[in-house]
């Protein structure tokens, strides 16, 4: 029996997806529960498991940074490898790369070259319609680079080094769009050396596209406060003290999310989203944590934070953010965040602000906490002050409303002991 491999599902929201790589080469034979296919959505790359043993009898979809929607058939198995295809798959081979030509002409020196080296020369396209000794050598050298398959072809159809160029799939490898980048700027490099250009692809490329459309979608408004963390710093000394036999150590990252999440429960009017021009009033917080990765900024989300207590808090954000770092985290993980918190405190950062995780509608910038001088009962003291920036959507949100919340946060982690209240 033949069984189709559709793109899956992986979460409510997820429309398309991209196939990073197959595990299995086809006629392989597939255990269930076998990973066969990493799939990436913009959020999370997850390996999909075979649901039944048999033979992955064709690959349909061929690793590639194209969007395939859900439901498209992405490959076939079956129970043995004598079975006949549906009619309709014979002919499709998309994961050949044979690009036979005839009356190949190539310079002697070159043809030399290719034997010695193993290189197929029917791959290899020539500007100049003759294949010499340098496509010989360029073609080598892409071959020992990590790079999908249809990457390879097009590079070397275009005749393209990929030395140097920094891969967006799995494991760093170079994916079709990747080289699609590197030709649009071919040109430009030619004749500039005085700098580098670095498409802006993958994540960082998702990443630059929904700020941009957060910035000239939502007009926003910044709110700044200066903070003095005397109090909060000496609660986590404490806290840390006294549960210092049980292994949990508080962050200033726990402290200030947890008095971000209780000035959001006072401020409900806060924790909203914005969509079609419908207001959507959270009764839970969900709390996004901005979080720096080797693939670039992810913002997972802690549902549910406002029934935490703070160490319960504590325990969750350092799980969410390794999970993070070692992508590890479901696509279910990225949805439904009512608040973003963006922390650059151990950054060195003096102040900074932050653009909107839309569809919310504010976000908390937070930046180092540095000695400084202020007045204090007309009295110039040195105190540990950080400086934190409230983004808002002002389509939502008004000055007062936003200026009581960020009060807010301030006088919780002045006086720490009022979040027990």
């Amino acid at each position: 029996m033949v069984s189709e491999i559709f793109m899956p599902k992986m979460s409510n929201t997820m429309t398309e997806g991209k196939i990073m790589r197959w595990f299995k080469k086809e006629n392989d034979y597939v255990e269930a529960g076998d990973a066969i296919v990493e799939i990436m959505t913009d959020k999370v790359n997850r390996e999909i498991e075979a649901t039944e043993s048999g033979f992955l009898r064709k690959i349909i979809k061929i690793e590639s940074n194209d969007d395939i929607k859900i439901g498209e058939v992405i490959g076939l198995m079956a129970n043995s490898l004598d079975e006949e295809l549906p009619a309709k798959y014979n002919n499709q081979n998309l994961n050949s790369l044979s690009n036979e030509r005839e009356n190949v002409k190539i310079t002697p020196k070159a043809k030399k070259l290719a034997e010695e080296l193993g290189v197929d020369i029917s791959l290899i396209k020539s500007e100049s319609g003759v294949i010499k000794e340098k496509d010989i050598l360029k073609m080598k050298e892409n071959e020992k680079i990590n790079v999908t398959p249809l990457a390879h072809k097009i590079a070397i159809d275009k005749n393209v080094s990929l030395k140097g160029v920094e891969g967006t799939g799995i494991n760093g490898k170079i994916v079709k769009k990747d080289v699609e980048r590197l030709l649009d700027n071919v040109e430009t490099e030619k004749d500039n050396d005085e700098y580098e250009i670095e498409p802006i692809i993958g994540v960082r490329g998702i990443i630059a596209e929904r700020m941009t459309k957060s910035k000239f979608t939502s007009p926003h408004v910044y709110f700044f406060k200066e903070v003095n963390m005397e109090k909060s710093i000496d609660l986590r000394k404490f806290l840390n003290h006294k549960t210092a036999e049980s292994g949990l150590k508080l962050s200033m990252t726990d402290i200030i999310t947890h008095a971000v999440i209780r000035s959001l429960i006072k401020h409900p009017q806060i924790n909203v989203c914005i969509e079609e021009n419908k207001i959507m009033k959270y009764k839970n917080v969900n709390i996004s944590l901005a979080v720096d990765t080797d693939r670039g900024l992810v913002v997972p989300v802690i549902k549910k934070a406002d029934k935490m207590s703070l160490s319960e808090l504590s325990l969750k954000i350092n799980e969410t953010i390794s999970k993070a770092r070692s992508n590890q985290l479901d696509p279910e993980d990225f949805i439904g965040g009512t608040f973003t918190v963006s922390n650059l405190g151990s950054f060195d950062s003096d102040s900074f602000t932050a653009i909107i995780n839309a569809p919310q509608a504010a976000i908390l910038a937070v930046s180092s906490t540095k000695k400084r001088p202020v007045v204090v009962n007309d009295t110039i003291c040195i105190k540990p002050m950080m400086n934190i920036t409230l983004s808002v959507d002002h389509r939502v949100i008004d000055g007062v409303k936003a200026t009581e919340f960020i009060n807010q946060i301030r006088d919780y982690l002045e006086n720490p002991e009022l979040m027990l209240l």
